[in-house]
């Protein structure tokens, strides 16, 4: 997976993303990411969780663990 946001942006190898799915107000992770690759303004994660088939061209994704 391809991400739209990459070193420049303050992106690290191992940080993890998540996918939500819900109605704004009972909201549940269905999905997870994490960093594999960075270059200045894109990087590459793995699938680590997915319950649902979301992670398509779009899906809005948020950043969960920072690696330090």
């Amino acid at each position: 997976m391809i991400l739209d946001v990459g070193s420049l942006d303050g992106v690290d190898i191992g940080d993890e993303y998540v996918a939500f799915f819900g109605d704004g107000s009972t909201e549940e992770i269905v999905g997870r990411i994490r960093v594999v690759l960075t270059e200045e303004e894109t990087s590459s994660a793995r699938i680590v969780t997915v319950e649902e088939p979301l992670f398509v061209a779009g899906t809005t994704v948020y950043l969960d663990r920072k690696m330090r």
